[in-house]
């Protein structure tokens, strides 16, 4: 396509459009340092892949075929000249990636994620979505119009596929062509087209006063919304940073996400989380190559991969619940993205599994189970009384179990709340009025403790989310402690023999949790954690809880250095669904 008076060039002719691509062999190295280029992120095409890696179902000829490789670079190419004034390159894989050479296709697709970093810029083509998506996203008629437009570029198979998935957090700058070729409008560096879905969705979602209003408009299930494409904005920003990706981030991207190989998947998860494994050095076996990389992640003090939760602990997921979650795996971490690391860095290995320094909060005791089905008031209800039972009418104790270690809030902020007024007054006044009563008797006490507390509104001003406390506990909360699997455990500590309660995610029978240790992990925090809150329960060398809002409790000594058995993910399981097939409702 564009000439280099230095090096040769293969030329490949494309007589169907009476063209031709000039192919120049360079290495690496010099690509990177020497030469402007454009990368091209894109799903192949059906017919290219099946002669590819499914002969037998080829409904296309190898020469029909050819000219589907030859003519789409060459027409992107085209395309960018209308926006690219000089001298450009096109790193395109149909072109660029010899698919017949195996060895010297590995080394390339391992070289991927730095070729998207280093390119000039990458241009997303995605190959089913029309200018009309974008303006109705931008500028259309009504909520509903602005709403169809975003989930119909969600729906793009481009979202659907670990290969490009990585690309996208890997390029510096995107930019993206249509399905006719052409480059979308108002392009910016610094305001990509995943800021302007997450952001024209969170307007509409406002304006709708929740989100199940804006999904429904939709018809959610059959189309998708920006949050069901999982944590990529996220990954893409900290790859710009410069700061670490982590483990458990980069498998939630790409475990709900398709590819054609199984084994690519590997390719892409090293790209993002950034070790110095190749797939060459993993495992044969899928889960003894997850551990791998999840113990040099650990190396690196990203200590994620010990707060997934396990095979064993889930259920293999129905078509039901992968078209609900879209590409985003809910089930194993959903934590997001790490704001604190750990006090105490640098883990050593033991026979494989990570030691790392803990604090000891003290055994389990005994739990009850919670049963989300009851709404979100009566599970309050409920929670107010058992916390009652290890409080009492201290309101610091009261407020710090309540507030803090069963709906993740700042109790000092709640406690800064109940200070305006008689807010204190009332309140111990209605707390002591529950004991002994039910949640049918108690039910306007309830929703005023609720309020006081900022429990149902948004007075506490929680930068994590738009929802209420109660709101997000019966939503992700309740999914953070794996729904059914949720109970609240209390805890002695060993030295000054005090109880504790707080919620946990049973990761095992729950007889198994009592005697269990708990351990904290000091400083650590993710986004939907407090900080030095998150944690497990150890029983016989496993873990067999999981909590992430323990704050600390006594201030007895308890640094106590502990061996974590390590345990695989469950394997990718890739969400086939075909998204926007069925019309939307209201349509």
């Amino acid at each position: 396509m564009d000439t280099d008076e230095k090096l040769p060039a293969e030329e490949l002719p494309v007589p169907t459009l009476s063209e031709k691509i000039l192919i120049y062999h360079r290495h690496l190295g010099c690509l990177f340092n020497f030469t402007p280029y454009i990368a091209i992120s894109h799903v192949w095409h059906e017919q290219v892949a099946d002669l590819q890696y499914r002969r037998d179902k080829a409904a296309l000829s190898a020469d029909d075929v050819a000219d589907i490789v030859r003519e789409v670079p060459c027409r992107i190419y085209h395309g960018l000249t209308t926006t690219f004034p000089g001298d450009f390159e096109v790193w395109h894989d149909y072109i660029s990636v010899p698919q017949w050479q195996p060895s010297l296709k590995s080394q390339i697709m391992g070289a991927i994620p730095q070729i998207f970093r280093q390119a000039l810029r990458t241009v997303a083509h995605l190959s089913d979505i029309e200018a009309r998506s974008f303006d109705a996203m931008r500028e259309g008629a009504s909520p509903e119009g602005v709403c169809r437009g975003i989930s119909d570029i969600c729906n793009s198979k481009w979202f659907s596929r670990v290969w490009t998935a990585m690309e996208l957090t890997q390029s510096c700058d995107l930019q993206i062509m249509l399905k006719d070729f052409s480059l979308i409008e108002g392009h910016s560096l610094d305001y990509s087209l995943l800021e302007e879905l997450f952001t024209s969705w969170d307007v509409q979602v406002a304006n709708h006063a929740n989100a199940h209003a804006a999904e429904q408009m939709v018809g959610m299930g059959h189309n998708l919304v920006p949050w069901q494409l999982g944590p990529i904005g996220m990954i893409r920003v900290q790859n710009l940073r410069g700061t670490r990706n982590m483990f458990a981030s980069a498998y939630e991207l790409l475990a709900r996400r398709c590819v054609t190989v199984p084994r690519d998947f590997f390719y892409s998860l090293l790209g993002i989380v950034k070790t110095d494994l190749t797939e060459a050095k993993l495992s044969l076996d899928n889960r003894e190559a997850l551990l791998q990389v999840a113990r040099n992640c650990i190396k690196q003090d990203d200590l994620s991969p010990l707060f997934m939760t396990p095979e064993s602990a889930q259920r293999e997921p129905d078509e039901l619940t992968l078209k609900s979650d879209g590409y985003l795996d809910l089930c194993t971490f959903a934590m997001g993205c790490e704001f604190t690391f750990p006090t105490f860095r640098g883990a050593r290995f033991d026979s494989g599994d990570p030691v790392i320094m803990t604090e000891r909060i003290g055994e389990a005791q005994c739990f009850r189970r919670v049963d989300w089905t009851k709404g979100t008031a009566k599970v309050l209800f409920e929670f107010i009384c058992h916390t009652l039972e290890y409080t009492g009418l201290a309101i610091d104790a009261f407020v710090e179990t309540l507030g803090s270690r069963l709906y993740g809030q700042n109790h000092e902020k709640i406690l800064e709340r109940l200070s305006e007024g008689d807010r204190l007054c009332q309140m111990l006044s209605k707390l002591d009025a529950i004991s002994g009563k039910t949640s049918d008797d108690m039910g306007d006490i309830t929703d005023w403790i609720a309020d006081a507390m900022g429990l149902s509104n948004k007075s506490l001003e929680n930068d994590t989310t738009p929802l209420s406390p109660m709101e997000f506990l019966g939503g992700h909360g309740s999914t953070l402690h794996l729904c059914g699997r949720a109970a609240l455990v209390v805890v002695k500590c060993s030295s000054c023999l005090e109880n504790f309660l707080t919620l946990v995610a049973l990761l095992d029978s729950g007889a198994n949790i009592y005697g269990a240790r708990a351990y904290r992990v000091p400083g650590l925090r993710y986004q939907f954690t407090l900080e030095g809150g998150a944690g497990f329960f150890l029983q016989d060398g496993r873990i067999v809880g999981r909590f992430i809002w323990a704050i600390p409790t006594c201030s007895c000594p308890k640094l106590e250095e502990i061996k974590i058995p390590l345990t695989p993910p469950p394997l990718p399981c890739p969400n086939n669904y075909r998204y926007g097939q069925q019309q939307q409702s209201n349509e």
